[in-house]
């Protein structure tokens, strides 16, 4: 029954009712046939039989009516009422002749024919026997046809009479058993009806129980199958079997199969897609945590940073100060000659204090230098750092689209599974909702980096500004240095040789215009790096803030994917 079981449900319908169909169409086809030979013989009872009893009927009345007809004329002497008599008699002879000549016209069968060969034969002698009664009653010799009609005619009659019921219960007898063969071919009819509607009955029973049974049994299964996928068993697969099957339920086999070995695929992406999530937020984590302690290294050497600005600045103002007074010195010297010598000393002393000064500048403009440098070197380790971040968000954001696709799968495949798949499409809507806020996570995190690289890149351009500026600021102080070297030298010449104290004192009242101006420069440029030392701190702090807000991101993003790997444990592939 292979062949049955391959069939689709409407084939197998259609089977059904074909069969009830066919079996209908025999029943009424043979009720129809039955029922119009019946009626054929019906007719030919009717049309036949009963014609032929009536035609034997109606002849053995007239031989009555012609024997009473010439019992009549035995009575009578009347010449009128004889010729009346003797015209009626022939009137109703011709009359037993029409009916043999209709009997005869009727199918016969051979002792119908041999009866009625008798009849005439004996309707023969009844006319002889007849014809000489009527001669003599005619004449009224009505003694003598008496005697003939006693003798001769009545036997006669009779036996024609009897010859006539003969065929009349023959006709009768025939009609009979046509009507017992009618009845026998109902009877017979009725119970090949009866048979055939009961193996009709029996056929479409039980070809709808083995439908009944097939579709009960192929629902059983493939209710407990998709109960299983309910609960989040995906472990199993269709029997092989049933995958064979051409029918209906084996082409629904087949999608579920398919559905349980896609939604099985879908879990096991969407188990690697989280562990790799997990890991990149674990690994974007310990990224923000070391931008995160750069910062705040940076913070620190930017805060040191502007601490020497600011002492810089301090020296710078005292060294103003003090080329202001020996400018006032130089001035006071060449007006006034007489006291070069004090002069020159209390000169020598400021001078030698101002070299210090000087040195301690040169000294501070180059830590600054180096904190700046250091600076530099580290913002541009953050800048890089937060390339790398940038590339793990971007994936993170990637992963978090291609887990929000396969969730939309998911719910897809739960949507054709119907009812049964209701708890897998709820599985899948909060995946989906999980990869939504990973990836608002992810573009919060990407918007953070963008502003942190922005931060880093205004802190960059500080930077290199601020560099150029001690840069220049340190080539002022060496200058200036070299200049109070020469301070000293030529106070040192004046003492020597007080002859060209004027021609010394106008050069070194040159000299000190040239100092004062350099000293103006390095105060301004020492106030231009602590402003920007100020400015590179504030930014570094925010981006701290910034790494921070990144590292908690990150912290979420790691939570929500060990939640999606829950989620994904409660299911059996």
């Amino acid at each position: 029954m292979s062949w049955f079981s391959n069939l689709k449900v409407s084939q197998k319908l259609y089977v059904l009712i074909t069969v009830f169909s066919v079996a209908i169409i025999v029943i009424g086809g043979l009720g129809y046939v039955n029922l119009k030979q019946s009626s054929n013989n019906m007719e030919v009872l009717y049309k036949i039989n009963v014609e032929k009893s009536n035609l034997a009927y109606e002849s053995r009345l007239d031989i009555r009516r012609i024997q009473a007809d010439i019992f009549a004329l035995l009575l009578t002497t009347d010449e009128r009422e004889n010729m009346r008599l003797t015209g009626e008699i022939k009137d109703l002879r011709a009359g037993i002749d029409k009916n043999n000549d209709a009997y005869a016209k009727l199918s016969l069968d051979e002792n119908e024919k041999a009866g009625l060969e008798g009849f005439k034969g004996l309707l023969a002698k009844f006319d002889g026997a007849s014809g000489a009664v009527i001669d003599l009653a005619v004449k009224n010799k009505n003694q003598e046809a008496y005697q003939i009609f006693r003798t001769q005619m009545e036997g006669i009659s009779n036996d024609v009479a009897k010859n006539l019921i003969s065929i009349s219960e023959s006709s009768h007898k025939k009609a009979d058993e046509m009507s017992m063969q009618a009845k026998e071919d109902l009877e017979k009819s009725t119970m090949l009806a009866l048979v055939i509607t009961l193996i009709a009955l029996i056929l479409g029973i039980g070809i709808g129980l083995l439908i009944i049974r097939q579709i009960n049994a192929r629902l059983q299964e493939s209710v407990a199958f998709l109960g299983q996928v309910a609960t989040g068993n995906f472990s199993n697969d269709v029997d092989a079997h049933r995958l064979l099957d051409k029918s209906e339920f084996g082409v629904l086999s087949k999608s579920m199969n398919q559905m349980n070995q896609n939604i099985r695929s879908l879990i096991k992406q969407l188990l690697n897609t989280s562990e790799q999530v997990a890991a990149a937020s674990e690994q974007l984590t310990a990224s923000a945590e070391q931008s995160a302690q750069a910062s705040q290294q940076i913070a620190v050497s930017i805060t040191e940073v502007a601490a020497g600005a600011n002492r810089e600045l301090e020296i710078a103002v005292a060294t103003n100060h003090i080329v202001e007074e020996m400018a006032k010195g130089i001035h006071q010297v060449t007006q006034n000659t007489t006291g070069v010598a004090k002069t020159a000393e209390s000169t020598t002393t400021s001078a030698y204090e101002g070299g210090k000064a000087i040195e301690k500048t040169i000294a501070q403009m180059g830590a600054i230098n180096k904190r700046t440098e250091d600076t530099a070197d580290v913002i541009d380790e953050l800048e890089a750092k937060s390339k790398d971040i940038n590339t793990m968000v971007t994936l993170i954001s990637n992963i978090a689209d291609q887990t929000n696709l396969l969730a939309l799968n998911a719910a897809i495949e739960a949507a054709r599974a119907g009812e049964h798949g209701r708890g897998f499409a709820v599985v899948a809507e909060e995946v989906r909702k999980l990869s939504e806020q990973s990836a608002s996570a992810s573009k919060d995190i990407q918007v953070l980096i963008k502003d942190v690289q922005t931060r880093t890149q205004t802190a960059v351009t500080f930077m290199k500004e601020s560099k150029r500026e001690v840069a220049s600021g340190a080539e002022l102080v060496d200058i200036a240095g070299r200049t109070f070297n020469e301070i000293v030298m030529m106070i040192k010449g004046i003492t020597e040789e007080i002859t060209s104290i004027s021609a010394a004192a106008e050069e070194l009242s040159a000299g000190t215009e040239d100092v004062v101006k350099s000293a103006e420069n390095i105060k301004e440029q020492s106030s231009k790096i602590s402003e920007e030392t100020e400015t590179v701190s504030a930014a570094t702090e925010e981006q701290s803030a910034s790494m921070q807000e990144i590292a908690a991101a990150s912290t979420h993003l790691s939570k929500l994917a060990a939640d999606l790997q829950n989620e994904i444990q409660k299911f059996t592939i």
